[in-house]
């Protein structure tokens, strides 16, 4: 039966040695935290880059002057040989370190970093690596304690795709979403304040220059809770028993919803007699490729109205959901006689 043959495979799989087995977790462990978690790392990057730039915004708009000392040489020929490139250069150095200074005060070389401006900007920056630290470790958690044991495993692909409507996950995707629309609401309500002032073009300026990362960080934040949902069974424990070949390249080009998306399209294929995409991805020694065709076969939602064969005059009846395997349906025809040729007009396939 189905279920022995995939509960065969899974004892192969706890036969693998010591090496191999920590070498798989490696590996799986990486691709979760550099692949999987990918949006949570480049949505921190991106908040620290955006960050950067404002800091370095009220430096050159509001805190800087042209009676600064090192300005001051720079625009005196006789004095300096350095140009304006070198000293944004040297502004730039220090905006950077500010964020990385955990002190009260800031002692910069060129650029102007009031100390009650340095201390929110160092918290801000602290919070955000804090929260994206504590979220990836708590998937982590999670990830361990899933049963998965290597990067082909059908338990951490069944995890990764299941993942984002756990409670652990909701929870801190929810905090660094109020953190973000936080800062950007800080930010919003600054420029308000500028153009109450009467400093339309400072903020018009702004606006443009920053305005669409400022959009591009909340949308990040809002994709954290969209889930995906294959066409197979993922969440069964059949599916989880499966074991595939997946190579380096994986690891840090496809995530585990990419790879579903490519085993639909290997199941179609086979289903048409193309199963050499289908056999790549498999683990030949643990895997069948029968096992793959009928456990990841397509399912249908309960409330899912299908239409089968044709009444007449453009009218067809609708088909009883009996079943979640698609495959299993079939016209009261084909039913009544199983000899009837599924080429005859009155056995015809399902509508898509």
């Amino acid at each position: 039966s189905l279920a022995a043959r995939v509960q065969k495979q899974a004892g192969a799989v706890e036969g693998r040695g010591p090496l191999q087995s920590i070498g798989a977790m490696l590996k799986m462990i990486l691709h979760f935290i550099l692949t999987e978690n990918r949006p949570i790392l480049l949505l921190y990057f991106a908040y620290r880059s955006y960050l950067l730039d404002l800091i370095f915004y009220d430096v050159t708009h509001s805190f800087l002057t042209w009676n600064n000392e090192v300005l001051r040489d720079i625009s005196n020929a006789t004095q300096s040989e350095e140009n304006i490139g070198h000293y944004f250069d040297c502004l730039t150095d220090d905006v950077e370190s500010s964020i990385l200074t955990f002190n009260r005060t800031f002692e910069s070389k060129c650029a102007v970093i009031p100390s009650s401006m340095h201390v929110v900007d160092m918290i801000m920056h602290t919070l955000a690596l804090t929260i994206m630290a504590l979220f990836i470790v708590v998937l982590l958690g999670l990830v361990s304690s899933s049963g998965a044991r290597h990067f082909g495993d059908g338990r951490y692909i069944a995890f990764t795709m299941g993942v984002r409507k756990s409670f652990p996950y909701k929870v801190m995707a929810a905090l660094e979403t109020i953190f973000l629309f936080f800062v950007v609401g800080r930010n919003v309500n600054t420029l308000v304040g500028e153009f109450r002032q009467g400093h339309h073009h400072k903020v018009i300026e702004f606006l443009e220059t920053y305005g669409t990362d400022a959009l591009v960080l909340l949308y990040s934040a809002v994709k954290l809770f969209s889930t995906t949902e294959p066409s197979f069974a993922w969440d069964s424990e059949e599916f989880r028993s499966l074991q595939f070949q997946r190579g380096w390249s994986s690891v840090f080009g496809a995530t585990n919803d990419d790879f579903c998306v490519a085993l639909e399209l290997a199941l179609y294929k086979a289903g048409y007699g193309a199963a050499d995409d289908l056999e790549a991805m498999r683990d030949k020694d643990q895997t069948s490729l029968r096992s793959i065709m009928q456990v990841c076969a397509p399912v249908m939602d309960s409330d899912m109205e299908m239409v089968g064969y044709e009444q007449g005059e453009g009218a067809f009846a609708k088909l009883p959901v009996d079943s979640r395997q698609v495959g299993q349906i079939q016209p009261p025809q084909a039913r009544q006689n199983p000899e009837v040729d599924s080429d005859d007009d009155g056995s015809e396939g399902l509508l898509c």
